[in-house]
């Protein structure tokens, strides 16, 4: 056989052997690149399922714990409905008697409804009747109105008193709106991405959060909300993920033609750069996997994959973005969780404990220490629910990013405030006229939390407390400085912390609200010692032209 048919026939040998290992080699990295973005789908809407599950589990400890802790008001329906309605998210709530029928209606009703309720039996709805048999139960989402100005509520009912033999049910109405039951959804709106929750009630599929916009091309993934049975359905646009693999799949095919027509040598380093290329795409991919979102990859063999590479660290970005919405959110609510649990629990366990001991006690004078220590107890614990409340404001707000502030008013009203309960407290302030700063609206939440946290930990009737704002370059920094015992260097490191163990449980809500405020106002909280023994704390902000406050400062 002559030389040049085995070089042809070699030829057609290595042709179809590269022809074979290039498709299946495309061909499978397709698969996989389709099964990893489809896996991180499923995961995203697993996740968000979850988040909505817990929103509804918090929803529904705020009636099963009001309901199981008021039973001696349950009789007295006007302030006991009033003062739910007013300290939780419930637009309205009713309380019903063992027998179902509507004792008292308040909320955000009309008053011809509140009259009309009142006394009608309710005891054949499914919310009263799973109260009445001991559960905390949610309903099915009912329509108010309308498209396009049609809202979804539904109601949560829990027994009062004892489960096992309750007193009535207290019935909340909660409207379902992005900004509660779906703020998980909201960082995973994007361009390239949209959410969807519905559900089937008789046979009418009820779209409780509308998607913002559909793709003609896309990854979907479904998860299903416990206890409500709400399905999640993520979209995720497939038209840049078709293109960057039809791109690749391009790119391999014209390499193989190359590799075919050119020298040896020329096919060889070229293959090598694609290997090379592909390998570091690969090495990406696994980098991702592994979390290490700032991976940064820089492909420049060819315009394609330099768009691949710009693809892949935009993807990179997003998913680091996402990610860290998701840890921030997972911070606050173990912190929320760790403080309230742990303040709940020795709180109560104080105030039952002097509950129990006012039967034995034989003297007023103890009565009354007893229940002065129950009412501040009971006062305490009010105070942590409104600050925790006042992280979710704070949070909202930082949604619509930093805006310009007068910090001076706030510091003076914060002051002022704080140091209302103690006469006998030396109080030094140096303020100027106006000090102008970049932050989010509810900075005043951060300025009266480390001014209270001044005087409430000094631990004396007369402490003494000086609050300085001044300019620091580019920067503004408002100082407190009191004598009290300091704060623990643990509590300081704790803060920004992503992990928190149970023993790290002595920051206070307060503290974290600040902290929080700060950061997403872009400055930096500090702590140190003070000359006199205390604390020194530093609020540190950007600084703001001197013309341009905002009217959220009025």
């Amino acid at each position: 056989m002559k030389l040049r048919t085995k070089f042809a026939l070699a030829i057609l040998v290595v042709m179809v052997v590269l022809s074979v290992v290039v498709l299946g080699s495309v061909e499978l990295f397709k698969q996989r690149t389709v099964a990893e973005e489809q896996q991180d789908l499923n995961e995203t809407a697993d996740l968000t399922a979850e988040q909505i599950a817990t929103v509804v589990q918090i929803r529904k400890g705020e009636v099963a714990t009001y309901a199981s802790r008021e039973r001696e008001r349950f009789d007295q329906t006007k302030p006991f409905l009033t003062e739910f309605v007013r300290d939780s998210r419930y637009f309205a709530a009713q309380a019903v008697a063992p027998n179902g029928t509507v004792l008292d209606f308040r909320g955000d009703v009309y008053e011809p409804q509140r009259e009309q309720a009142i006394g009608t039996d309710v005891g054949n709805r499914t919310v009263v009747k799973q109260a009445l048999a001991g559960d905390v139960y949610v309903s099915e989402p009912e329509r108010l109105g309308e498209p396009p100005n049609e809202t979804y509520i539904v109601t949560v009912g829990a027994p009062v008193g004892d489960p096992q033999s309750p007193a009535g049910v207290l019935v909340g109405a909660v409207t379902i709106h992005v900004g509660d039951f779906f703020a998980a959804t909201a960082p995973l709106e994007t361009t390239s991405q949209s959410v969807t929750v519905a559900r089937t009630v008789d046979g009418d599929r009820m779209v409780l959060h509308e998607p913002q916009r559909t793709f003609d091309r896309a990854l979907t993934a479904s998860a299903t909300v416990r206890d409500v049975d709400w399905t999640v359905t993520v979209a995720r646009d497939r038209t840049g993920l078709a293109e960057r693999l039809e791109t690749l799949a391009l790119v391999q095919g014209v390499s193989l033609v190359l590799v075919l027509g050119s020298v040896v040598g020329l096919g060889i380093w070229d293959y090598r750069t694609n290997l090379s290329q592909t390998e570091r795409l690969l090495d990406g991919f696994h980098a991702l996997q592994e979390g290490r979102f700032d991976h940064e990859l820089s492909l420049v063999a060819a315009e394609e994959w330099t768009q691949i590479s710009d693809g892949f660290n935009e993807m990179a970005g997003g998913l680091a973005s996402r990610e860290q919405a998701i840890r921030e959110r997972e911070q606050r609510l173990g912190v929320l969780n760790r403080v309230l649990r742990h303040n709940l629990q020795n709180d109560m366990g104080v105030i039952i404990n002097y509950a129990e001991m006012i039967r034995e006690f034989s003297e007023p004078e103890q009565e009354e220490m007893a229940v002065e220590k129950i009412v501040s107890m009971g006062k305490g614990l009010l105070r942590h629910g409104k600050k925790a409340r006042k992280i979710e404001d704070a949070m909202e707000s930082a949604e619509q990013g930093p805006i310009t502030l007068d910090v001076v008013p706030l510091v003076a009203d914060a002051v002022a405030e704080c140091a209302d309960p103690y006469p006998d407290a030396t109080v030094r302030t140096k303020l100027p006229e106006s000090m102008p700063v970049r932050a989010i609206s509810t900075l005043d939440y951060a300025v009266d939390n480390v001014v209270e946290n001044a005087f409430e930990h000094s631990g004396r009737s007369d402490p003494t407390v000086d609050v300085l704002v001044q300019r620091d370059g580019d920067a503004v920094v408002i100082t407190v400085v009191d004598d009290g015992p300091g704060i623990p260097e643990y509590e300081q490191n704790v803060f920004g912390d992503e992990d928190e163990t149970d023993l790290e449980h002595g920051s206070g809500i307060g503290l974290w609200l600040a902290y929080w405020v700060v950061e997403k106002s872009e400055g930096e909280l500090g702590f140190g010692d003070s000359d006199r023994g205390g604390a020194t704390v530093t609020i540190t902000l950007p600084a703001a032209d001197t013309d341009a406050v905002s009217d959220a400062t009025a």
